[in-house]
Formats: structure tokens, sequence, C-alpha cells
């Protein structure tokens, strides 16, 4: 395990090596809480990294220790995550708060977490980030609608506005969205209509 550890921190430069000793590095903290601190130190270390693939991967792991006496750090990398300048990292961050929000559903809603992705989902730019955070807050009834469980119109047209940038899985996510939200007026489902007018063709 301690030359695992010491690996973790040398192989900056073999992306898969890094993943193979994180996979093992999370097995082995779950197996044995005492050894469970030399994991978060380096993983912490990791969420730090100036390659925002190893910040997105160390973030990644952190929300998936599933130790209970490690949640709070957890949270921090996953708060951390949240507000990075890169995608990637943004994308492993929020659903590392569906991996939180698993573990601690009170605390992952006292520290505003469910209230981040509802941000993410109407501010973030890039279009895969906000296609997990549709993903999570819907996974966990934190739509920005009826009971968190449907869409407002807000978010409705926001997704739509957006729509050809999304992956084909990200697109069929958001049409499901869609297909549930019930538009106030005839006027208002035209214009959903002319706004999906693209894949008609």
């Amino acid at each position: 395990f301690v030359p695992a550890t010491k690996c973790v921190a040398l192989s900056k430069s073999d992306l898969p090596l890094k993943k193979m000793l994180y996979l093992y590095l999370r097995t082995a903290a779950r197996q044995n809480t005492e050894v469970a601190l030399l994991v978060v130190q380096a993983l912490l270390n990791d969420c730090k990294d100036p390659d925002p693939t190893i910040r997105g991967l160390a973030v990644r792991s952190m929300a998936s220790l599933r130790v209970p006496e490690l949640i709070e750090n957890a949270f921090q990398a996953v708060e951390a995550g949240l507000k990075d300048p890169h995608p990637y990292v943004r994308e492993a961050a929020v659903m590392g708060v569906l991996k939180c929000f698993h573990q601690d559903p009170s605390a992952s809603r006292l520290r505003g977490l469910l209230d981040s992705i509802s941000q993410l989902l109407s501010t973030d730019t890039d279009p895969q980030v906000v296609a997990d955070a549709l993903y999570v807050a819907k996974e966990l009834g934190a739509l920005p609608g009826e009971g968190g469980t449907l869409p407002d119109r807000a978010t409705i047209v926001s997704l739509l506005n957006h729509i050809r940038a999304f992956s084909d899985w990200a697109q069929c996510f958001v049409l499901d969205m869609v297909a549930q939200y019930q538009p106030d007026t005839e006027e208002e489902r035209f214009d959903i209509l002319e706004m999906l007018d693209f894949g008609l063709n």
C-alpha cells in the first residue's frame, strides 16, 4: 500500500497508471480506515495539481471513497471542483455531488451542494457540465421547477437554446425533460417547437 501511495505522487506523466492507482487506493481505503488518511493526503495534493485531468481524477476519487470518516474531505474536494476553471474538473465535481449526497444527504443540503448544481445548470458555459448538472439535479429532485422533479420554463428555454452543443446522450436527456414540461399557452408550445425545428428536418 505504501509504495502505491508513493507511486501516485510520482506518476504525473502516466495517466493510465494514475487511474489504476486511484482505484487501488480507493479500495484499500474502504477496507482499512486506518490507512485512509494516507489516501486522502495523496488525493488532496492531486486536487491542486496544475493538470486539470489529474485534478478531475482526484476529485472523482475523493467523492468515491465512501469512508464516513472522510466525508468532510470529499465535500471540500467537490466544492473546490465545482468552482474549477476547467470543465473536466467541474464535470467530475458535479457527479461527485451525487456520490456525496448518497453518502450524507443532510450534510450535502446544508453545504449548499444542490444549490451549486442548480446554479451550474443555468450559468455554466460548457455543455457537458450543464448536461451532467441536469442529470444530477433530476436524480436529486433539485430541478428549479415544480417539486424539484420537473424543469421550469427558464430552464427549458436555456437548455433548448444550447441543445445543438450537447452530445447525443445529453440531447436525448434534454428532450426527455422537454416532453415532461407542460407549456402554459399555445404560443409557448409553438415557441418550443420552433426551437426544436433543427431536429425535424
